[in-house]
């Protein structure tokens, strides 16, 4: 099992997003503002794409009009992910940025 540096939970969120007490924009909101309290890295590429993602899920909180939120918001979620899964050393199962719990 790798060795999370980081950890974020928006399991809740997600239960309420599935419920239909948020919209994908207040979902996305919600996203980015947990992301920004997250520890910054002393690695600067790894907090630069963090900053990306945070400004893309800002970017499709504020978007009302987006006529395919669904699929944007998970198209970021895959860059979330994928960032959250950057290895940090070279060992089998160990130092990975950041555990993104959805469910």
């Amino acid at each position: 099992m790798a060795n999370w540096q980081r950890k974020v939970d928006f399991s809740a969120y997600t239960e309420k997003y599935d419920e239909g007490e948020l919209s994908i924009q207040e979902f996305a909101k919600i996203v980015a503002e947990k992301l920004k309290t997250l520890r910054k890295f002393e690695d600067e590429y790894i907090n630069n794409q963090l900053e990306e993602i945070i400004w893309s899920f800002e970017d499709l909180a504020d978007d009302e009009e987006c006529m395919d939120e669904e699929s944007t918001f998970n198209y970021l979620l895959e860059d979330l992910y994928n960032w959250g899964d950057t290895p940090l050393d070279d060992k089998f199962g160990g130092k990975k940025v950041c555990w993104i719990q959805m469910r």
